[in-house]
């Protein structure tokens, strides 16, 4: 014993890590298989980002379906938020908090009681809903393809099934689209309920002027505090938003005008008068443009393919750009550029940070000398 513990170091020796590395050498058709096995587990990486694009697509369906059948007393919480304003007081606060919990749970239950909503985080997502959301589509192939790679690979969606969760919350965050409503979009609504009726009792030619430009007989059903539950899809927040700003005009007609033009054009021709502007509704959580909802990158490689597809965005938008600088109807002495994006454009345009730094400097040479 005593002579072991001397070779081993462990009295009066010395310890010593020795690292062994083996080669393991794929014999016959190994290789072959472990080649066809890294084939398929690329194919599927790749696939990856439109097998979100689906499933996101059936959450917005989703959301705009079960908010559509839903509607919800929004009055308990307006009078919280009126008393809280008046009084400031801590027991009114508390109140309003508590309301605010009580219509975010509401909400949170209507999606979680949906038999659809419990499938989309199941093994039914993929066996049953997008099978049936992609029928009839124009890209069904493509997308069956998709659903079939992932059929028994969910378990590569586990982070994105987190963050898609959380859209459902109860809870007092950001990412939850009961938060969106009740915390963030209604207290705006009923601001604007306010406005409206003042501006009905005082100045109801404006109503009468947007009502004429809207095309629309009446929108005093926008302005009522129940009438919030028109403005809970994205399709809903859309339309009351254009009753605020207007419609966007289509070639060859004029722009509709909304309520805010028209308040503001009241304000230019009555300069003693005040009146605030609407708040526009902010968007549903993941409606297409929505900026609020941001995705996880899970891997390096899907922060390369990001970058890599901005850039070729950027890149296509090159012809666009000489467009506009070899047009003869514009007038090149009257554009111009930020001086702190200069190198960006460069590095865009020309793939060199300093080439139109360059440039500038050879012409100025050119016509005035060193």
């Amino acid at each position: 014993m005593r002579s072991i513990n001397l070779f081993c170091g462990q009295s009066n020796g010395y310890s010593r890590s020795i690292t062994l590395r083996n080669r393991l050498i794929p014999i016959g058709k190994t290789e072959q298989n472990i080649q066809k096995f890294l084939d398929s587990d690329k194919n599927r990486a790749d696939k990856y980002p439109g097998a979100k694009r689906l499933i996101d697509n059936l959450h917005r369906d989703f959301i705009a379906e079960v908010l559509s059948a839903n509607s919800f007393d929004w009055q308990p919480l307006a009078n919280a938020i009126e008393k809280f304003q008046k009084s400031k007081d801590a027991k009114d606060k508390k109140n309003l908090q508590t309301q605010q919990a009580n219509l975010r749970k509401q909400i949170a239950k209507a999606f979680s009681s949906s038999e659809k909503g419990k499938k989309l985080f199941a093994k039914e997502l993929f066996t049953e809903l997008l099978p049936e959301y992609i029928k009839g589509k124009v890209d069904e192939q493509t997308s069956e393809e998709i659903i079939q790679e992932f059929n028994r690979f969910t378990t590569y969606f586990t982070g994105f099934y987190d963050n898609r969760k959380n859209m459902y919350s109860d809870e007092e965050q950001a990412t939850a689209i009961s938060f969106r409503l009740v915390n963030e979009n209604f207290p705006k609504f009923l601001a604007n309920v306010k406005l409206f009726l003042e501006i009905k009792e005082k100045y109801p030619e404006i109503i009468d002027d947007s009502l004429k430009s809207l095309k629309k007989d009446e929108i005093r059903a926008y302005f009522e505090i129940n009438g919030f539950n028109a403005c809970l899809t994205q399709q809903g927040i859309d339309n009351y938003n254009q009753i605020l700003g207007g419609i966007a005009a289509e070639v060859g007609k004029e722009k509709s005008k909304g309520l805010n033009e028209y308040i503001n054009l009241y304000r230019q021709q009555h300069p003693d008068v005040k009146i605030g502007k609407m708040s526009m509704l902010y968007k549903q959580i993941l409606s297409d443009r929505d900026g609020s909802f941001i995705d996880v990158f899970e891997k390096d490689e899907d922060v390369f393919k990001a970058v890599e597809t901005y850039h070729e965005v950027l890149i296509s938008q090159i012809p666009e750009i000489e467009k506009l600088f070899s047009n003869s109807d514009y007038c090149l002495d009257k554009i111009f550029g930020p001086a702190k994006k200069l190198t960006e454009f460069s590095q865009v345009c020309a793939g060199r940070w300093n080439a139109v730094e360059n440039s500038v400097r050879q012409n100025f040479i050119a016509q005035h000398g060193e």
